[in-house]
């Protein structure tokens, strides 16, 4: 996570926004896929939201990254008003435990 920020409008829709810039780095000898289906953000009463669908400018794609190659973009979710401590919870793999985790405050 680069950084997160709080926009009241993204592309027309004034629900507000948790807008948050990451990179993603593939460190394994394989190629490995991404998409932003990976994040969800846990919001400060305990609720995990799925990104939004938003298809704009600088929003993280989905594709494949050879070893050393890296991505960035911007993922959103959809949190109304609420500004406050959030988690972004990075998770490529569902069979794997492992994760990334950044508290993140808007």
């Amino acid at each position: 996570v680069n950084s997160a920020s709080f926009a009241k409008e993204v592309n027309g829709l004034d629900t507000g926004w948790l807008v948050v810039d990451v990179t993603i780095v593939n460190r394994d000898k394989s190629g490995q896929e991404y998409n932003k289906s990976f994040f969800k953000a846990q919001t400060p009463n305990g609720e995990v939201l799925d990104p939004s669908y938003l298809s704009i400018n600088g929003e993280l794609s989905d594709g494949q990254l050879v070893n050393g190659g890296n991505v960035t973009g911007k993922v959103y979710f959809e949190v109304n008003d609420r500004k406050d401590d959030f988690y972004v919870i990075f998770k490529p793999d569902t069979f794997d435990t492992t994760r990334g985790i950044w508290k993140v405050n808007i």
